[in-house]
Parts: C-alpha cells; structure tokens; sequence
C-alpha cells in the first residue's frame, strides 16, 4: 500500500510540474522582446611632452622634464623612449606606482 501511495504522489508531481512549465512556457511566447540599438563611441587621446629636454634619468634611462603636454593626431616615438620616461602623458610615475 505504502508503495502505491508514493507511487501516485510521484506520478502526479511529475504531471503537474510538466503542466506548469507549459503555461509558463506559452505565456513566455507571448511576450514582445524589443532590442534597443545604440550607436558606441570610443574617445581615445594621445599627448606628448613638448618644450623640455632629455636628460639622465635615476632609473637607467633617459627622461624627459620641464615639458607640457599637447595633444597630437599622430607620433614619431624617439629614440630615447622608454617606457615611463614621461614623454607621454599618463605614464606618470609617483610614489611607487603608476598614475594613468
């Protein structure tokens, strides 16, 4: 008896599961999904150090001081160029780490 009663209890909470992910999956159908297109900009820059000198920096390399940033369309990259050696902007180095 014991087997028939969970038999029939597993039985019909199979069915009625089914059943419902019916309904829900006929009203999901139902409903209108609208995408909505937008258009994506990029703003990119590039500054290099103008007006300053290259001088031995304390890192093994040369730097460039004294100079203002402007910004450009294009770059020749020197060849003193090293990574942080503050010829272009945002590879500023201060206290220990990197300032972008």
């Amino acid at each position: 008896m014991k087997k028939i009663a969970v038999l029939s209890i597993a039985l019909l909470s199979l069915f009625s599961c089914k059943e419902k992910q019916s309904k829900i999956n006929s009203e999901s159908s139902n409903i209108e999904v609208s995408e909505e297109k937008t258009a994506s900009t990029t703003y990119a820059e590039i500054s290099i150090a103008e007006g300053g000198k290259w001088v031995d920096g304390n890192r093994g390399h040369k730097e460039y001081i004294d100079g203002t940033f402007k910004n450009v369309d294009s770059l020749q990259v020197p060849s003193e160029h090293t990574d942080h050696s503050w010829f272009i902007r945002y590879e500023e180095y201060q206290v220990g780490k990197i300032v972008k």
